[in-house]
Order: structure tokens, then sequence, then C-alpha cells
């Protein structure tokens, strides 16, 4: 479990091995977090930073990370993700 800010993870980092004929829409991961507040003030958005060739997507409010695009090992044999996240407080 890893803290940072207001928010667990329940890991410190995922690693995904995803298969080049992977069909497009489908969630290959899912990141997981939770803030320490609770009711209104515990939502997180999750977003994708630095995405140049958009081959993912994620879903902002469930962490879940698609394909949006055909894969092609012969350019890009590893694919870095960086993830962003915000915590909204209504208070």
């Amino acid at each position: 479990m890893i803290l940072f800010d207001d928010l667990v993870f329940s890991q410190s980092s995922y690693t995904v091995s995803v298969a080049e004929d992977v069909a497009k829409g489908m969630e290959v991961l899912r990141v997981s977090a939770t803030d320490v507040d609770e009711g209104p003030n515990a939502n997180i958005t999750f977003d994708i930073r630095d995405a140049p060739d958009l081959t993912f997507s994620i879903s902002k409010t469930s962490g879940s990370i698609f394909t949006t695009g055909s894969l092609d090992r012969e350019l890009n044999d590893q694919v870095v993700i960086d993830l962003s996240f915000q915590i909204k407080d209504k208070v």
C-alpha cells in the first residue's frame, strides 16, 4: 500500500503485458486508489498525461485503462503511461 498525499494506492506501480492483436476498447489494466476522506470529499479523477500516440485512454472515475487503437510492436515495444490524478473536495 502506498500513501501519496491523501490517496492510498493498492500498489506502488502497475505492470501489464498486452498482446499486439488486442481488440480496440479492451480493458488492459485498472489502477486503484482511495482517498482518506469520506463521502463527497473522497472523489478521485484519473487522467493520462503525455500520451502522444493516444493508444490508451483511462476512465476518469474507475481507473480502467483501455486500448484506443492498434498496437504495433515495431513502432513501440514498450509503452510507459504517466498517470495523473486529482482530488476534488466539496468543502
